[in-house]
């Protein structure tokens, strides 16, 4: 198991190898939610910091044409090793069809764009 975590602690840039092997560490949920035209609905950012240090998250969603964001650009410091949560207020598009919410995720040596995603039915 040592030998594991150090082979890929030397092919990550993260300070913890669990954010190569950990495709859960940073998501949306629901993944996937059904709507009508104009509804606002709640995503929540799930996160895990993994890093052994305090770290501060911030994401920045990327919203379908038509889609608002009416909470605050949101961020997030977390104790190490512990994990929290962010939530969204989407007011979706008036276009029925499936649309993609994605989001950008940014900490200290963390720069993934385009590293979360969730879809909006809009019926």
């Amino acid at each position: 198991f040592k030998e594991r975590v150090k082979v890929l602690s030397d092919l990550t840039p993260f300070d913890d190898p669990n954010y190569a092997v950990d495709e859960q560490w940073a998501f949306f949920y629901p993944y996937a939610s059904e709507i009508q035209k104009s509804d606002v609905v709640e995503l929540e950012f799930r996160i895990i910091n993994h890093s052994k240090q305090k770290r501060t998250y911030k994401i920045t969603p990327r919203l379908p044409d038509g889609a608002k964001l009416l909470s605050k650009l949101p961020s997030i410091t977390l104790k190490g090793r512990t994990e929290g949560v962010i939530t969204l207020k989407v007011q979706v598009p008036d276009d029925v069809g499936v649309h993609l919410v994605r989001a950008d995720v940014q900490s200290q040596g963390i720069d993934l764009r385009d590293w979360v995603e969730a879809m909006l039915i809009v019926k």
